[in-house]
């Protein structure tokens, strides 16, 4: 049990730091621009101005891959929280640490790369 709880220890540190990076990107805030950018792309006579588009299009793209890699990494540590609560709390049995392991160390890594995609701007 003891693994499970460092697990469950350092799952919790990680969404902490996902919450602090949402913060830090203004994900809430790039949600709302996306979706006007997409409202007046699909607006008539938007793709007559071909420079204007593309400018939009680069951006909605760029704020795509933004939201998208922080949703990813958001549902990737909530489904190791799951499992880890289900282990712990339903089977009373431990995992391979090396596997969680594995999956922080990579979790870890996302969240540098979140952070500096966040600082791209």
């Amino acid at each position: 049990m003891i693994e499970l709880e460092e697990n469950k220890r350092l799952l919790d540190e990680l969404n902490q730091k996902l919450l602090n990076i949402k913060d830090t990107m203004k994900i809430d805030s790039l949600s709302k621009e996306l979706k006007s950018l997409e409202e007046e792309s699909s607006q008539d006579g938007f793709w007559q101005d071909i420079e204007h588009s593309n400018k939009v299009f680069s951006k909605i793209k760029t704020l795509q891959k933004k939201i998208s890699s922080f949703n990813d990494l958001k549902s990737e540590i909530e489904n190791l929280i799951d499992i880890n609560d289900l282990l712990e709390e339903e089977f009373n049995v431990e995992i391979p640490s090396n596997r969680l392991s594995s999956e922080i160390d990579t979790i870890e890594e996302l969240i540098r790369i979140l952070k500096e995609l966040g600082v791209e701007d």
